[in-house]
């Protein structure tokens, strides 16, 4: 797995599963995220926590990007026993049902405080309510290690009592991505469900809405999704020879103090050009 600051595909494995983690390992996606939370029963999560520094160790041997999903801040004891089993550092964290820029922040400095203090490891906050998507746009980032926003589409639906693939759950996508942009940072899942992995169509569609709106990357539950993934949020070659040939003219342009040119009868100006290095950098 090569290393991308912003993963296109992340690998949800439950963390109490060690010959899928084994799987994982050969796995084409950019980062696998073992899961502590959801994808774990209640009586599997403390297997799963005495096997997590062997899972990671591996995980890493093999250049595999880690992330560990944590049991969310409400969840105490389960929160409190993930912290404790954290020996090894993975390369993020995945905060589950995150409420705020300061509980962010509060977590940030709880694994510091466990000696976790690598500028590299990142946190994810995964927002799954609405009350928690109205808390992050109402107030300041103060955490320097998130790296990134994800939409918890299954949670998310549950509580506004809709299904995972409805409008509402589009526009929670899409006011997730706006402030995830507004705070420079990357914008993850989906609107849409990822549960069944054997009816591909669905998915694509919700991965497509996800792209189109400006969004890095989502999380999968199966290796077919993979794919998909990795596709749709890479640029196809149409983009690349696009955007290859509107720095090609924009910078002969500037060359010649011309500030705005044009391509297939259409302007490019400075917007324009910066979108397509955007594109030429992913």
């Amino acid at each position: 797995m090569e290393f991308l600051s912003r993963p296109r595909s992340v690998l949800f494995v439950p963390g109490d599963r060690s010959d899928l983690i084994a799987k994982a390992i050969s796995s084409d996606a950019d980062a696998v995220c073992i899961d502590l939370e959801d994808g774990v029963a209640a009586k599997a999560k403390e297997r799963a926590r005495a096997s997590l520094f062997e899972s990671i160790v591996s995980l890493k041997k093999a250049k595999g990007v880690v992330y560990i999903r944590l049991n969310s801040v409400g969840d105490k004891e389960a929160f409190h026993d993930d912290l404790a089993a954290l020996d090894q550092s993975p390369d993020g964290i995945i905060l589950s049902k995150a409420e705020s820029w300061q509980q962010v922040h509060d977590v940030d400095i709880r694994l510091q405080e466990k000696g976790l203090s690598d500028k590299s490891l990142s946190i994810i906050a995964m927002i799954e309510d609405p009350a928690s998507l109205r808390s992050f746009e109402n107030s300041p980032v103060i955490s320097s290690r998130i790296s990134g926003l994800l939409l918890g589409t299954e949670d998310f639906a549950s509580v506004c009592r809709c299904e995972p693939h409805s409008p509402l759950i589009e526009t929670a996508y899409y006011r997730m991505v706006l402030l995830a942009r507004g705070a420079g940072l990357g914008a993850y899942g989906m609107p849409g469900g990822i549960g069944d992995f054997r009816n591909l169509t669905p998915f694509i569609r919700a991965a497509s809405i996800a792209r189109n709106c400006g969004g890095d990357g989502a999380f999968a539950i199966h290796p077919k999704q993979i794919d998909v993934l990795k596709e749709i949020f890479s640029p196809t070659r149409e983009e690349m020879q696009w955007a290859d040939d509107v720095i090609a003219l924009f910078e002969a342009g500037a060359e010649t103090e011309t500030g705005v040119v044009s391509l297939d009868g259409c302007m490019i100006d400075l917007p324009v050009y910066n979108r397509a290095r955007q594109i030429r950098s992913e």
